[in-house]
This record gives C-alpha cells, structure tokens and sequence, in this order.
C-alpha cells in the first residue's frame, strides 16, 4: 500500500461524507433515517459504553475500521466481486457484490440499500479509479477509503450518543 493510494483512499471519503451529511439533514422528516440512526448508536452503544472515553473510543474506532476497511474489501472487491467478474464481467459482478455486501449489512431496510450504494462505490474505486495511474484492481484505495470512513463515522456517532 503506498502513499498515493492512502491519500486517495481518504480524499475519496469526501462524497460519502457529502451523502452522510445530506441524509442527516433530512433525518427529522424521514423515519427510515432515524431508524438507521438508532440501529447505528445502538451498537456504538454496546461497543463503547454511553460515557465520553476519547482514548478508547479512538483506539476501538482505529481498530474497527481497519479490520472492517482490509477485511471486507478483501472479501468483496478482492474476492466475490473478482470472481463472480470472471465469470458474468465486470458490471454485473459489481452489481451482485453490493448487493451481497447490502444484504449482509441489512441492520434496517434502508441500512441495507445505503450500504449498497457505499459498496457500489468502493467497487467503482476497485475497477476504475484506484491510482493516478489508473491501476486496475487495486484494493487499497477502497480499503483506506472504507476503513477511513468507518472510523469516522464511529468516532462521530459515539460523540452524539454520550
């Protein structure tokens, strides 16, 4: 993993955090944003407690957000997503994974298609724009670009559950 993709891994968090930022917004008239809410403090809540613990809720954040940025890219972009592009393309096989990747992450329906769209994206970076130099495959922008996004998001909802 090199510099460049590290970089591009976390510049390429912006327009998920453009999304993130846009559905908060919408949040109060929209129930099924709240329900994605709550199912998203509740396990910040079982994870790291309901008392202010910066330290710790950096060290469990950084920790989640590695193992989920370089364990489910590596399973889904790295595996089933190159797999199943063997056999059925590209298109499909990016397709098919975000929606596996989705099912897996349904805490709600709506959490379910809004990780959806996330692994839509981290499989896009995979396929298409994962360097300057136009690598093909390479799974470090997506994984510095999810891990970099999960710890964050973490970080940030155990701020507005304590």
């Amino acid at each position: 993993m090199n510099q460049e993709a590290i970089v591009q891994g976390i510049v390429c968090t912006l327009p998920l955090w453009g999304l993130a930022f846009g559905l908060d917004l919408l949040e109060e008239r929209v129930p099924a944003l709240q329900d994605v809410s709550k199912a998203t403090q509740r396990s910040v809540l079982a994870i790291l407690g309901d008392q202010r613990r910066p330290l710790e809720a950096i060290v469990v954040c950084v920790a989640l957000g590695v193992v989920a940025g370089i364990g489910e890219e590596w399973l889904f972009r790295g595996v089933l997503q190159t797999s199943l592009g063997d056999r059925i393309g590209v298109g499909p096989s990016l397709g098919l994974t975000s929606i596996v990747f989705g099912a897996l992450h349904a805490v709600t329906p709506l959490y379910a298609a809004l990780a959806s769209l996330a692994s839509l994206y981290f499989g896009y970076l995979y396929i298409g724009v994962s360097s300057s130099a136009n690598d093909l495959n390479n799974l470090a922008m997506p994984m510095v670009c999810h891990g970099f996004y999960d710890v964050l998001a973490l970080l940030y909802a155990h701020y507005t559950v304590t």
